[in-house]
């Protein structure tokens, strides 16, 4: 698919504010959002709800990033993640927990969205903390949030470690009652519970998610592989992926059912587990684009020669690619558009 369609073009838009990302999007892909909404109206709306779900309920919220499609999100759990994987900043310290606002006043949120014509854009569950922690089979919260959201006619983007906890029949017919797409992120073959090791989680292992991609994708439902961190491999033993291992993934993802492969290479946090920042300080220091700064990111270059790889292993079974939040910087490369 070329990069050349202006619906899909992804623009290198260097401010973060939203209101400057939403004033950079072309007619069409604004026209889009809403079949009756005029251009203007839409952009002012879009701009209100960012500010309105910042208030007293904000369960409910715009996900603008410079490079990705607008898009709303909601984050069933909070303050931590079960997984605790080694690269991930989000559960250092913190015990994750349900976030109980969410049932109380996401109804509320939705209805200020619809009353704003903001009801075609596609909610990501979740971004933040992985939709199907360990609570849920307790307490079953992603479920009413994925219902609730169908049944209000919301697109969904379901993005997780763990598809498993996808494979029962409710949450099926809930993702099959609206446009849906799952995202299965894997970032290695070999998921590790050493707690030294670079890929160390508690997420469910590869050849797990992989076959929980193929029965969710033979349901009738969208997957894509989210082959997220790439990690420098700075020499034989490591602490990245390898050349074969991104080849893997990739192959036995579109095996699977794959649509699409979603990657980005590692940022650099100090709250990432110490295995991954003793190893990597010094390399990110030595090459990212900003200094003197606690957050890393590698330079242009060096995220092109990390990626290259799933480039051109999407490039072998003929699957899109999308670098995620590095600008455009492979030719036939894609936006993660929805569906």
């Amino acid at each position: 698919m070329s990069n050349d369609n202006s619906q899909y073009a992804r623009k290198d838009i260097q401010d973060h504010s939203p209101c400057q990302h939403i004033a950079q999007l072309s007619s069409k892909e604004v026209q889009g959002l809403s079949r009756d909404c005029p251009q203007e109206i839409l952009l002012k709306n879009i701009r209100a709800f960012s500010h309105t779900s910042r208030g007293a309920m904000g369960v409910f919220e715009v996900f603008d990033h410079r490079t990705c499609p607008l898009r709303l999100k909601v984050n069933v759990y909070r303050s931590g993640c079960a997984f605790k994987c080694s690269f991930c900043y989000v559960w250092r310290g913190r015990q994750v927990r349900p976030d109980r606002r969410v049932l109380r006043h996401l109804d509320h949120d939705i209805r200020i969205a619809q009353s704003l014509g903001l009801s075609r854009l596609p909610v990501m569950v979740s971004c933040s903390t992985d939709p199907f922690q360990p609570w849920e089979e307790k307490v079953k919260h992603t479920e009413k949030v994925i219902e609730l959201l169908a049944s209000k006619g919301f697109p969904l983007i379901i993005l997780t470690q763990n598809p498993s906890g996808l494979l029962v029949d409710s949450y099926i017919e809930s993702l099959k009652a609206t446009l849906s797409v799952v995202e299965i992120s894997i970032a290695s073959p070999y998921v590790s519970r050493h707690t030294n090791s670079i890929f160390h989680s508690l997420a469910p292992p590869a050849f797990e998610r992989l076959a929980a991609m193929e029965s969710i994708a033979s349901s009738g439902i969208a997957v894509r592989l989210r082959l997220d961190p790439v990690i420098p491999l700075l020499d034989e033993n490591g602490p990245g992926q390898t050349e074969e291992d991104i080849r893997f993934l990739v192959r036995h993802a579109v095996d699977a059912g794959a649509s699409m492969v979603i990657s980005k290479t590692l940022v650099f946090t100090p709250e990432m587990a110490s295995s991954v920042v003793d190893r990597l300080r010094n390399y990110y220091k030595m090459n990212s684009t900003i200094k003197n700064t606690a957050v890393l990111v590698l330079n242009r270059d060096l995220q092109k020669r990390l990626l290259a790889p799933v480039w051109q292993a999407c490039q072998e079974h003929k699957v899109p690619f999308c670098s995620c939040t590095s600008p455009i910087i492979f030719p036939d490369e894609v936006i993660c558009q929805f569906p």
